[in-house]
C-alpha cells in the first residue's frame, strides 16, 4: 500500500504536516489483468498497483491513515429501499 500524488486535486505526498494522496494497493494474489481480454489489460496495466480512488492523509506520528475523500467526487452513501 502506498500514497500517490493527485495533482488535479492539489494533494501530494510531500504535504505538511500530513502527506495526502490516493491510496493504491498491491498484493501477491492480485489479478494481473482481465481474463482473455488482452486489449483492455494493456490499456489498464500502466502500474502494478490497484487504484482505490480513496484520498487519505497519513499521520506520521501515529502511523495511521485517515480517509479524506474520494477521487472524482465526494463520499456518498446510497440507501436502497
Amino acid at each position: 500500500m502506498k500514497l500517490i500524488d493527485v495533482p488535479e486535486m492539489g494533494y501530494t505526498r510531500t504535504d505538511r504536516p500530513w502527506p495526502r494522496g490516493e491510496v493504491v494497493v498491491r498484493t501477491p494474489g492480485m489479478a494481473t489483468g482481465y481474463y482473455k481480454v488482452a486489449h483492455t489489460t494493456r490499456s489498464h496495466s500502466h502500474t502494478p498497483h490497484s487504484h482505490t480512488h480513496t484520498i487519505c492523509k497519513f499521520n506520521r506520528m501515529r502511523k495511521r491513515l485517515r480517509r479524506h475523500g474520494k477521487k472524482g467526487g465526494s463520499i456518498q452513501a446510497t440507501l436502497e429501499s
